[in-house]
């Protein structure tokens, strides 16, 4: 019998919908799997609930979800107000995953954390199988210690470790819980938030860089292909990122793929697909009607000089 899956992921109200979409991607590509799902939340409508949860009681899946409801005093002292910008989009819920060995099952050694604006699209065997007794984690890197983002090697240089152990994106995590519970990572990580709040422009994710940086496994791109690689205000890298076909799409940009007035958005039709095939396929993204307009003009500005409706490269297309 292959070894059950344990899946990890957070959500809110807000991004229910979100959180549905993903799981249903996972779901209808690793049906040979048996499968754990653990929805952390600081609160969901009964009505959000009972829907992620018939994902499991169609009979499709050999899977089991449970919504656990975190204690946020467990977080106290975490908040995102420091950062203005992405705490429009981000709550105290973020820091839930400093708690994921706490709330999963004692017997549980292994999972694998995911984000909800991701599609899983293909088998993770060969991620959820990958061998970390001597780690902490494993990520795929935003910087590999020699070459990656811009922005991975400013946050290496904030957070004040050696460039050579690179950065990884928080987003597709394959976490050690025996590691996690042992070296109590839990505290570690809230204490380095708490001393550390105005370097951890990222939240979660520069804390568990920071303290974890020495302690990780780098994965294989194709399993967290994240937009923005592809964007063109990046350096161009992305040729050397994407040999083989992504298994994880990890739409981890400003712009998302359910923002329809971005065209030429890497994977969108792939998001839209598992969408469209999931119980949410009426779901449709309610933006804001002052940042709705604002951005029809900013399109409308850029057609009227000419220009290509292009933010993003084309060297994601091989895969779509």
């Amino acid at each position: 019998m292959k070894e059950r899956m344990h899946i990890v992921c957070a959500t809110d109200n807000n991004y229910a919908a979100l959180c549905g979409i993903m799981l249903s991607s996972l779901l209808e590509n690793n049906r040979h799997r048996p499968i754990s799902v653990y929805i952390l939340t600081d609160g969901l409508k009964p009505g959000h609930c009972k829907r992620l949860k018939s994902l499991a009681e169609s009979g499709k899946y050999d899977a089991e979800i449970n919504i656990c409801v975190i204690d946020t005093k467990a977080l106290e002292g975490c908040d995102t107000s420091h950062n203005p910008y992405l705490a429009k989009y981000l709550n105290k819920a973020v820091f839930s995953r400093f708690l994921i060995a706490d709330i999963l099952p004692a017997d549980c050694k292994k999972c694998l954390y995911l984000d909800c604006d991701i599609v899983v699209d293909g088998d993770i065997s060969g991620l959820y199988d990958t061998d970390i007794t001597d780690y902490a984690v494993a990520a795929v890197p935003e910087h590999d210690g020699e070459s990656g983002r811009c922005i991975g090697k400013e946050a290496i240089e904030r957070l004040n470790y050696p460039l050579k152990y690179g950065y990884f994106n928080a987003g597709v995590m394959l976490i050690n819980l025996s590691y996690w519970r042992e070296n109590d990572v839990k505290h570690a990580a809230i204490s380095y938030f708490v001393n550390n709040v105005k370097k951890c422009f990222f939240f979660d994710q520069d804390v568990l860089n920071a303290i974890l940086h020495d302690k990780k496994l780098f994965l294989p791109y194709k399993y967290n292909v994240m937009a923005s690689f592809f964007e063109c205000a990046f350096e161009d890298f992305t040729a050397l990122l994407i040999e083989e076909r992504p298994v994880i799409i990890h739409y981890c940009s400003a712009a998302k793929p359910w923002n329809w007035y971005f065209g030429d958005y890497p994977f969108k039709n792939r998001w839209k697909s598992y969408r469209n095939r999931s119980k949410w396929k009426h779901w449709r993204s309610r933006m804001p009607f002052k940042k709705l307009v604002k951005e029809i003009a900013r399109n409308i500005l850029y057609f009227s000089k000419g220009k290509r409706y292009r933010y993003y490269r084309s060297s994601w297309r091989k895969w779509e």
